[in-house]
Order: C-alpha cells, then sequence, then structure tokens
C-alpha cells in the first residue's frame, strides 16, 4: 500500500489507487472512515467513468497513522501532501 511518511505529525498516510487511464478523482472520506470501505463499490462500479480513483485513509482512519486531536487543516495538510507527493 502506498504511503507518505509526514514528519510533522511523526505518521505515515496511506492510499488506494485504482483506474490507470483518465483523470484523476480523489475521493475523501468523512473524518474517521476508511476510503476503501467507503468508496470501493463506487470506484469499481462498470458505471463509473474511466478514472483514477484516489482514495485517501484520513490520518486516524483505515491504514494511516493515529494523530491525537489533528484539526481539520491538519487533514487538509495530510491531504495536500500525498496530491503534492503525487504530482
Amino acid at each position: 500500500m502506498p504511503s507518505l511518511f509526514l514528519p510533522q505529525y511523526d505518521a505515515f498516510v496511506r492510499w488506494h489507487k485504482i483506474g490507470a487511464t483518465g483523470p484523476v478523482v480523489v475521493l475523501l472520506p468523512g473524518i474517521g472512515f476508511p476510503a476503501l470501505g467507503s468508496f470501493l463499490a463506487t470506484a469499481t462500479d462498470p458505471a463509473f467513468p474511466a478514472v483514477q480513483s484516489l482514495m485517501i485513509d484520513p490520518l486516524g482512519a483505515g491504514q494511516s497513522d493515529p494523530v491525537p486531536g489533528l484539526s481539520i487543516p491538519g487533514h487538509a495538510d495530510a491531504v495536500a501532501a500525498v496530491i503534492d507527493h503525487l504530482n
């Protein structure tokens, strides 16, 4: 599973990617919910357009490491770091 270490939080954020062609769509679950459990059925549905689905587990959910007391801006920073990392 792809991951990125975020030194400012001393934690790894992890994600799943489905699809190899088309535009990238970032699918973000609610805080505290795993991305794969929230979006796997949608991302693999044949009716879903041909896209690359990037499903990011928020810190503290799914396979990402917990960061007690993380703020909403902190979660946004983690998502931005993954997107920047993937170009």
